[in-house]
């Protein structure tokens, strides 16, 4: 899980994931790609989703905020898998919120920013998928997920519980802080 190697630009990486990503594009191909991968996923018949299709934004389309919050969470606690991708900033809420549940993130890389990249590998807690595989998403789960047993599959969300007690809950991460602060014995 832990990496020995300090790059020279972690704490700048790392504050543009936690200051609201500041590395924005001019636009964010983020809701465009989760909703392409719905789409995939809800054509295979290999998977069972469970998507809850809005009109808008979080509430925006006229549903109560609270239930809509209330809907969400259950949606995330009642799956195995959760599709991640950034939003409108270069990062993404809902890997936390997934990661807080002990789900797998279906993570759809657009070269998103994640806290502590130079130290989480972060590639054994989700499927990853590159934004250019969008098209192989549903075999990518496939695969990910007949390559471990039952056993394997309840330690991996454990530990993806774990990774983000450890490193992301905001105890863990100022707990870990100092380690891209060039404190003593950091390099």
């Amino acid at each position: 899980m832990v990496k020995a190697v300090l790059r020279p630009r972690s704490i700048a990486r790392l504050t543009l994931s936690v200051l609201s990503g500041l590395r924005v594009q001019s636009f964010s191909d983020g809701p465009h790609l989760r909703g392409k991968a719905v789409r995939l996923l809800s054509k295979d018949e290999r998977i069972s989703t469970q998507f809850i299709i809005r009109d808008g934004f979080f509430g925006t389309d006229g549903t109560d905020k609270v239930r809509a919050r209330e809907e969400y969470i259950h949606n995330i606690v009642s799956a195995d898998y959760a599709i991640v991708t950034r939003g409108a900033e270069n990062l993404s809420y809902r890997l936390y919120e997934v990661l807080s549940c002990g789900r797998v993130p279906v993570f759809i890389d657009t070269d998103c920013v994640l806290p502590y990249d130079h130290i989480v590998d972060w590639r054994q807690y989700m499927v990853w998928v590159d934004r250019n595989d969008i098209a192989s998403i549903a075999d990518r789960i496939v695969e990910f997920h007949n390559s471990m047993t039952s056993e394997r599959f309840m330690q991996l969300q454990r530990s993806i519980r774990r990774l983000y007690e450890e490193w992301i809950s905001p105890v863990g991460f100022f707990r870990n802080l100092w380690r891209c602060l060039g404190a003593p014995g950091t390099t």
